[in-house]
């Protein structure tokens, strides 16, 4: 069981290393884990903000974590999270179960629910929950913690790799009006880039870059880039508009 354990774990670490996406690798190591426990159902939440998100589940976690979002603190996961650490609960004795939870839970016989937190120094970024039909070991309590252990690594790097790949696209960006604004003195081209610039760095649906008109004081469109049918001038008044 232990060599089927750390085989399973190294597995877990090459895939973190493949840049495989977050949703699939955290949905493999639910897998893994249930398998290993000898159970059918695990599943993730991460946080996003103040609420707990459904990232990836294995088995029949997708018949008992009905709701997309919790607010940490609600039910079992949001208290793994609340309090950041480890619960292991008999489901009939639970009262603040989410509704059709529970109501899953009794159709498909599971009376233990084990949360193992995801965490990254002080923070809690996560938890890994698993459903059981029978009563769960120090030993299930392990294994458990040590895949979790795995997913947070993982959610980590995944964060890394984007902010590095937000990071290097504003460079490209930058590098681009830079070469344009060394290569050109006329203002069109130039505004026609920035404005294609920041739709994509943003993932905006449209921006718009204005110049004042010294005589009047009106903010006059110089360049738009939209999703949509191409967008005539524009003109703000003076004192007009939130721009």
């Amino acid at each position: 069981a232990r060599r089927r354990h750390l085989a399973a774990l190294l597995d877990i670490n090459t895939k973190i290393g493949a840049l495989v996406s977050t949703e699939a690798l955290l949905t493999s190591i639910a897998e893994e884990a249930a398998r290993l426990l000898g159970l059918d159902n695990a599943g993730f939440r991460v946080v996003e903000g103040d609420e707990l998100v459904v990232a990836g589940l294995a088995g029949t976690a997708r018949e008992t974590m009905l709701r997309p979002r919790l607010k940490i603190g609600e039910s079992l996961s949001g208290r793994v999270v609340a309090a950041g650490r480890t619960l292991l609960a008999s489901i009939p004795e639970v009262t603040d179960l989410v509704r059709e939870h529970a109501a899953a839970d009794r159709a498909l016989g599971y009376t233990t629910y084990l949360g193992v937190p995801l965490r990254l120094g002080a923070r809690t970024i996560g938890v890994l929950t698993f459903r059981a039909r029978r009563e769960l070991t120090a030993r299930d309590q392990e294994l458990a913690e040590a895949f979790a252990g795995q997913a947070a690594i993982a959610i980590e790097n995944a964060r890394l790799y984007r902010e590095a790949t937000r990071r290097a696209e504003r460079m490209r960006a930058l590098v681009e009006v830079s070469r344009l604004l060394a290569g050109t003195l006329e203002p069109d081209p130039l505004a026609e880039r920035i404005v294609q610039s920041v739709c994509r760095l943003f993932e905006a649906r449209s921006a718009t870059l204005f110049r004042l008109d010294d005589a009047t004081g009106d903010l006059v469109s110089v360049a738009t880039a939209s999703e949509g049918d191409p967008i005539g001038p524009i003109v703000f008044p003076c004192g007009t508009g939130a721009v």
